[in-house]
């Protein structure tokens, strides 16, 4: 009986990802499926960004072991008008010197994890993006401290694939 009560509860928890970050590809119909459809399936999302037009961009990460973060753009009246995956070949590579940090965001979508280089005075945000659908690569942005985008890193990922080397 505990374990199936331990089972249920890191179901739960777990959402829409499993243990090994992977997550069911959003099915949603634009101009029919609704923000009440996105929160049955998704759940709650890792970032909301407001819209100018009164939509918002609904953002849900793979984390911690996942590869993957699922934009949903709501219309003003909560119905969805698109669905894309972030962390892209395309995306990735649009990351430049010189953005600024909300833009990055929007782009790619929240990172998994920040940290500081307090000896180089820059803030580094960490995101893990599959390429080509079969390599692990963890791709790094560094800021300045007044966010604007200093470089990028692109690497192979170790930790998940660590036969690749």
């Amino acid at each position: 009986m505990m374990r199936w009560m331990v089972a249920v509860a890191a179901a739960a928890l777990a959402g829409c990802a499993s243990m090994d970050g992977a997550m069911k590809v959003p099915d949603f119909q634009p101009g029919k499926s609704t923000a009440q459809d996105v929160a049955n399936q998704m759940g709650k999302p890792a970032l909301v960004l407001k819209r100018p037009d009164g939509g918002t961009v609904q953002y849900f990460t793979t984390w911690p072991f996942g590869h993957a973060t699922y934009a949903v753009t709501l219309d003003a009246g909560g119905v969805v008008r698109g669905v894309d995956q972030r962390l892209t070949q395309e995306n990735i590579e649009s990351i430049k010197p010189g953005m600024k940090r909300d833009q990055v965001i929007e782009v790619l979508g929240p990172p998994r994890q920040e940290t500081n280089e307090e000896r180089q005075k820059l803030n580094v945000m960490e995101y893990p993006w599959m390429q080509g659908n079969r390599e692990a690569r963890l791709h790094y942005v560094r800021l300045t401290y007044d966010n604007v985008v200093h470089d990028v890193k692109d690497l192979h990922d170790q930790v998940a694939q660590p036969e690749n080397h």
